[in-house]
C-alpha cells in the first residue's frame, strides 16, 4: 500500500459534538438567537470540533429578551425543538404529545454523531 491511500483514509483528527440542552432559542432577522452567556462558551470552545449540532427548545414566549445572540460560527447547526410544559394542563398534555418527536429528533442525531 502506498502512502497516497494512507492519506485519503485519515479523517478529521477533530471530533465532532452534539449538545441537547434546555436553552431556550427562537428566531429573529439575525436568525437562530439563543441565551448570550451560552453561545459565548460554545464559541470559546468551538475550535475543538469539526461540527457542533446543538439542539434547544424554541420559545417566543421570551423573545423580546436582551440577552440574546446568534452564533458567529459556521461550525454550529442549531437546531430548535417545539417547546414543552407550562402552567396549563393543555400545555402539560402537549407534552405528552411531541416527546416522542423530541425523541426521535435526539435519537438521530446522537447515532448521527457517532
Amino acid at each position: 500500500m502506498n502512502n497516497s491511500n494512507k492519506i485519503s483514509e485519515v479523517k478529521n483528527p477533530l471530533p465532532e459534538l452534539l449538545i441537547v440542552s434546555d436553552t431556550s432559542m427562537w428566531v429573529t432577522a439575525e436568525g437562530i438567537i439563543a441565551f448570550e452567556p451560552v453561545v459565548r462558551e460554545i464559541e470559546n470552545f468551538q475550535y475543538l470540533f469539526s461540527k457542533i449540532t446543538w439542539i434547544g427548545f424554541h420559545r417566543t414566549d421570551i423573545a423580546k429578551q436582551k440577552n440574546a445572540r446568534s452564533v458567529k460560527s459556521d461550525k454550529v447547526n442549531m437546531i430548535m425543538l417545539p417547546a414543552t410544559g407550562g402552567d396549563t394542563f393543555m400545555a402539560k398534555f402537549l407534552t405528552l404529545l411531541r416527546f416522542p418527536y423530541t425523541i426521535l429528533i435526539v435519537t438521530f442525531h446522537i447515532f448521527r454523531h457517532q
